[in-house]
């Protein structure tokens, strides 16, 4: 099993989009919280799932969020880094951070 690593702007886009919709419904916030954790467990167990989309960067996509978690495999280290939580609306360069 590898180990996860999340970068700090990874942790803080995933505290203020669940502050967001947990706002909006405590409901709706406990589901964006279980779906990401949820996507985080399929990345641990099987990270080469995904495909790599920008170099080493491989980006799994949340089906009831438009949000998509990008991370790289280091199969060296067993390591995972989750580079970014990231709102499918802004810019795609910025998610893209080592």
């Amino acid at each position: 099993m590898y180990h996860v690593i999340l970068h700090p702007k990874a942790i803080a886009e995933f505290d203020d989009a669940y502050e967001w919709y947990g706002k909006e419904s405590k409901e709706l916030g406990k589901r964006f919280s279980e779906a990401v954790l949820s996507e985080l467990n399929t990345i641990q167990n099987n990270p080469e799932i995904f495909q790599t989309k920008r170099g080493d960067f491989r980006e799994a996509i949340l089906e009831e969020f438009p949000y998509v978690i990008v991370y790289i495999l280091n199969k060296k280290t067993n390591t995972i880094k989750i580079s970014a939580i990231y709102h499918t609306s802004r810019h795609p360069r910025k998610k893209y951070r080592r």
